[in-house]
């Protein structure tokens, strides 16, 4: 799995090992199937944001958002 957090069909059907070698055969597959987990991703991180805004929780969010992605240059 590219994410072990992430549900998105690219994570959940491809390995990692399988996707480095679409990129080393320059396969246009492997941009495609990463561009579907990137805008998953986002799409999950966007939700997430609202809800912690609509929640009053965004400060929690953020903590517990980078300390998972270990996010360098906050």
């Amino acid at each position: 799995k590219l994410d072990k957090n992430c549900n998105c069909p690219t994570c959940q059907k491809y390995s990692c090992g399988y996707l480095h070698h679409l990129f080393n055969a320059n396969e246009l597959l492997g941009y495609t199937l990463l561009t579907e987990h990137n805008l998953w991703f986002y799409q999950d991180l966007m939700r997430d944001i609202r809800k912690s805004i609509q929640e009053d929780k965004f400060l929690e969010f953020k903590k517990r958002f980078f300390s998972t992605y270990e996010i360098r240059g906050r």
